[in-house]
């Protein structure tokens, strides 16, 4: 059972470092990128949460290998954590999107 943690930090490790690296490029599925102010920017910020993820997920991963009875509670702990990230990196993601401009009545 540690070994599927170890293998979940390497798929966190490679999903944030391509996001953070994406540029101006479309990779994240729920954001309007019309109304981005800056796509780079935004990547940057959105492969930040995710190496904050990855580093939990190799420190629970040092937990699940040392105490390998733990590793089932450990792993449902890791899932927990990958949902809030991605409620946090949604909730986060609005301060990219440019205002809307209020319109004048004619």
């Amino acid at each position: 059972m540690p070994v599927i943690h170890v293998i979940l930090v390497a798929i966190l490790i490679g999903a944030a470092v391509a996001v953070r690296s994406a540029g101006e490029s479309r990779v994240l599925n729920f954001v309007d990128y019309p109304r981005v102010t800056s796509r780079s920017d935004l990547h940057k910020w959105v492969g930040n949460r995710l190496l904050l993820l990855s580093g939990s997920a190799a420190v629970l991963a040092a937990f699940a290998w040392v105490y390998q009875h733990l590793a089932l509670v450990l792993f449902f702990l890791q899932i927990g954590l990958i949902f809030l990230t991605v409620i946090a990196v949604v909730a986060g993601s609005t301060k990219f999107v440019a205002k809307a401009t209020p319109r004048r009545a004619a």
